[in-house]
C-alpha cells in the first residue's frame, strides 16, 4: 500500500486541528501528514493500519501517530449487510465515529521542546513514530478531555 500525502486545513488561529467524524465507514485512504496525530475510536471495528503495522481496532482505541506516519483505519465488513458490499456500512451497521485531534511538533513555538523539562514530550513524540495505542487510566483521561474539548473554550481546565 503506498501512503498519500495529506494537506490539512491551515488554521493560523489555532494551534490544534480538532474534528469529530461520524461516518458510514472510515473513509481516509492510507495517508501521511506532518501533524502528529491522536484519534479516539467512539464506534467501530475493523483494520488499523500504522506504518508497517497491521492490527485490530475497536471501540475505545486511543492512538497518537507520530508526524509523517502513514495510516488509515479499516472498517469490517459485516456479512449481514446485503451482498457484503463495504459500501452499505452504516446501513444496518454501527457505522464510525471518531474523534481526532491534529497539531504539529512545534505548537507551542520551536523553543518549547528544546527545554529540558521537556524531554518525555520529545521522547513521547519519538515513540510515537511506531504509533503508541494508550490505555487504561491514562486512555479514560485523554478521551475524557477530548470530549470537554468539543464543549468548552481551549484554554479551560
Amino acid at each position: 500500500m503506498k501512503a498519500t500525502y495529506e494537506q490539512l486545513t491551515e488554521n493560523i488561529e489555532n494551534s490544534f486541528l480538532y474534528r469529530r467524524f461520524n461516518l458510514p465507514k472510515f473513509n481516509a485512504p492510507y495517508h501521511f501528514h506532518p501533524e502528529l496525530e491522536l484519534t479516539f475510536i467512539e464506534r467501530s471495528k475493523g483494520t488499523r493500519f500504522i506504518g508497517r503495522q497491521v492490527a485490530d481496532f475497536e471501540a475505545g482505541d486511543l492512538v497518537l501517530l507520530g508526524a509523517n506516519v502513514p495510516h488509515c483505519w479499516q472498517n469490517t465488513v459485516d456479512p449481514n449487510l446485503i451482498g457484503g458490499n463495504p459500501d452499505t456500512i452504516g446501513k444496518g451497521a454501527e457505522g464510525a465515529q471518531s474523534i481526532v485531534i491534529q497539531f504539529k511538533e512545534d505548537f507551542a513555538g520551536d523553543v518549547f521542546l528544546k527545554l529540558s523539562e521537556m524531554g518525555e514530550i520529545r521522547q513521547l513524540f519519538v515513540k510515537a513514530q511506531a504509533g503508541i495505542l494508550i490505555k487504561g487510566t491514562t486512555r479514560d483521561f485523554v478521551a475524557d478531555k477530548m470530549y470537554f474539548r468539543e464543549k468548552s473554550n481551549p484554554f479551560q481546565n
